[in-house]
């Protein structure tokens, strides 16, 4: 069965065998959390570019004739202490962009299908960190409303760790950057609640407290 490609996404894997999310594509994220992740725990997660396309881009270059029944992946360049370059194959299980609205919109279809789910990777900074306005935030807050939407109401999804608990993952060397993350989370539902009366803030809140 041919992908189903189109400018906007990348979909190797079927949704219903992808198990994580990694919001960002930078080096760090991709160099170390992303192969720890796949090589090291044999997860299956796909990458989401909050902004711009670039990593998307390359993988549809990478791969533009890509069956699902195939494995996919991209280059990590090391240089080791002797000098040489060591380039490493990572496997790579999707690949969106959040940078315009088809693009948000596949992403966000894409973690909808998703039958199980067991960690959310970011790789942000304290820049990232700084409010609930910074495109990060904004990207994992859109994530978990997807999450609870498919755990909660439509029970389509499943987390699959030991405590039934998501966990939030930030590769960043942040003091107390989970309850930053947690805090954040809950002042974007407040404000989500005000502007939309069909979301309940107050069963999301639940949520986190208790699925991740």
């Amino acid at each position: 069965m041919a992908t189903m490609q189109h400018p906007y996404s990348f979909e190797p894997t079927k949704p219903q065998d992808v198990d994580c999310i990694c919001i960002g594509t930078g080096r760090f994220l991709r160099a170390v959390l992303v192969p720890a992740l796949s090589k090291g725990a044999a997860m299956k997660p796909a990458l989401l570019q909050t902004r711009g396309r670039t990593f998307l881009d390359y993988m549809l270059t990478r791969y533009p004739h890509q069956n699902q029944t195939s494995s996919t992946s991209y280059e990590v360049d090391t240089v080791l202490e002797n000098g040489t370059i060591q380039t490493d194959q990572i496997p790579c299980h999707g690949a969106f962009t959040l940078g315009s609205a088809q693009g948000k919109e596949a992403a966000l279809q894409f973690v909808s299908n998703m039958e199980r789910i067991s960690i959310i990777g970011t790789g942000m900074t304290e820049a990232g960190l700084a409010s609930v306005e910074t495109s990060g935030m904004k990207a994992l807050f859109e994530i978990l409303k997807v999450c609870y939407d498919s755990m909660v109401v439509q029970k389509t999804m499943i987390c699959v760790n030991p405590h039934q608990k998501i966990c939030v993952v930030n590769t960043d060397n942040v003091p107390q950057n989970g309850h930053v993350i947690e805090t954040h989370m809950k002042a974007m539902s407040a404000a989500e609640q005000q502007d939309s009366q069909e979301f309940d803030s107050e069963a999301f809140s639940t949520f986190l407290q208790n699925q991740v």
